[in-house]
């Protein structure tokens, strides 16, 4: 399997389990009251799921992530309290350190990456190597 193929497959099961992880439980209804996700856990997540990705792509190396948001949740709720709606915060940058970051090509390969995995352009990205 070449190279590409390999790490737009990875790239698609990444974001399979971030959907997976973000969204698996909100589906059905319940009387119970629904607990709001937190900001924290939501960045843990995503940096948790970039450090797989970005640690798979060959050339990288001991990767450090660190994954900022614009804002926290919005929540909706209905008249007891439960929340129905959430909107998630949307990433307004991320860094990465790693081991083969300051090798051109692996820059480009990982901010490549990391903007379409997010929807965020690519000066919203930094890459440096350790």
């Amino acid at each position: 399997m070449n190279g590409k193929i390999k790490t737009a497959l990875i790239a698609a099961l990444a974001v399979g389990g971030m959907l997976l992880v973000l969204f698996g439980g909100s589906f059905g209804t319940t009387d119970e009251k629904t607990e709001a996700p937190s900001e924290d856990g939501y960045v843990a997540t995503l940096e948790s799921e970039l450090l797989l990705l970005c640690s798979s792509v060959r050339g990288v190396s001991k990767c450090d992530i660190a994954v900022t948001l614009e804002r926290g949740f919005e929540y909706g709720y209905d008249s007891r309290g439960n929340v129905v709606t959430v909107k998630y915060p949307r990433v307004c940058g991320v860094a990465v350190v790693c081991g083969g970051g300051d090798v051109p090509q692996i820059k480009k390969e990982l901010t490549d990456l990391i903007s379409s995995l997010l929807g965020i352009s690519s000066n919203q990205i930094a890459v440096s190597g350790k």
